[in-house]
């Protein structure tokens, strides 16, 4: 059997290991070696960096999945809460309001039934444009309430999905300093 020479990589003691060992622990430190051999030189890598090495390798590569799992998330939100704003006259887009469902229904109902109670007493078809008023506020409102609860629903969806990525990425190994760096959402 023909042996190499070698010296630890963690203490600098040297060995004669087999020439065909991939392994070698050191009998003077008690390290685990990795035996590196190239065509000129043989030489010996401490298990335990190699060790922790993957470790930082992995961490490092989890909090980059989680990064572009957010970054996508957030991508994703962007192209899908259009769906959910209302268009203004002038073009401009606005989050739809409970506030705003509430006060079209509001001045649906009180104009429409000025005028109902004008119509009726006057016994003018008048009365008429009044119900009508009165039923094209209250559909507006509701449109506009289930608009606003669709809205609010997804946005807290992706609020959750978004919290339960930075909590992974802040729970990971090497993944503290991440979700800091990233941009927050409003609630």
């Amino acid at each position: 059997m023909r042996l190499e020479s070698v010296c630890c990589n963690h203490c600098g003691a040297p060995l004669e290991v087999p020439a065909d060992a991939r392994f070698v622990t050191c009998r003077h430190c008690g390290s685990s070696l990795a035996i590196r051999r190239s065509e000129s030189a043989v030489t010996t890598e401490v298990l335990q960096q190699m060790s922790e090495q993957m470790q930082e390798m992995s961490a490092e590569i989890s909090r980059l999945r989680c990064q572009n799992e957010l970054s996508e998330l957030d991508r994703q939100w962007d192209r899908d809460k259009e769906r959910y704003m209302i268009r203004q006259k002038d073009g401009s887009l606005r989050e739809p309001s409970l506030a705003v469902a509430t006060f079209i229904g509001v001045v649906g109902v009180l104009g429409g039934g000025a005028f109902a109670i004008i119509g009726l007493a006057n016994f003018s078809p008048i009365a008429l444009f009044g119900l009508l008023f009165i039923g094209v506020g209250i559909v507006a409102a509701l449109v506009q309430s289930a608009k606003a609860r669709d809205y609010r629903h997804a946005r807290e969806r992706y609020a959750q999905r978004r919290a339960a990525i930075l909590q992974r990425l802040d729970a990971g190994p090497g993944g503290g300093d991440g979700p800091r760096a990233l941009p927050s959402i409003e609630p």
